[in-house]
């Protein structure tokens, strides 16, 4: 005995609908992510760890961005004394595109870390 199951229309649009808005939202974090590794890899006063296999220390970047790829940041240092002009990333602003990190910025001539750091 079989039943056939019908789903209606607007279910399964309002299903693409939500998965279309996740995928898009994590594809955009994923982009800012790799343009704030890209700046911070041309500048002079700033570093970046990635996460190493086989490496003591690893993170893991969110399950979203795993999904898609992305690999994890064990650490973001960032000389914001040594920049003439603003900087497009500050360290609330790394934090949020990369939580796995620690993120650490220079205060009077020492890295110390972001204020959200445990």
């Amino acid at each position: 005995m079989s039943k056939n199951w019908r789903i209606p229309i607007y279910v399964s649009l309002a299903a693409v609908a939500v998965f279309s808005c996740v995928l898009a939202y994590g594809l955009n974090w994923k982009l800012q992510r790799h343009q704030a590794r890209e700046w911070l890899g041309a500048q002079a006063n700033s570093w970046y760890a990635p996460s190493l296999v086989g490496a003591r220390v690893q993170a893991n970047a969110p399950l979203a961005l795993r999904l898609l790829g992305e690999n994890g940041v064990v650490a973001i240092g960032l000389d914001v004394e040594q920049f003439k002009g603003s900087v497009p990333y500050s360290p609330a602003t790394l934090r949020q595109l990369f939580p796995e990190a620690t993120v650490e910025y220079s205060q009077d001539g020492r890295f110390v870390m972001a204020a959200n750091d445990p």
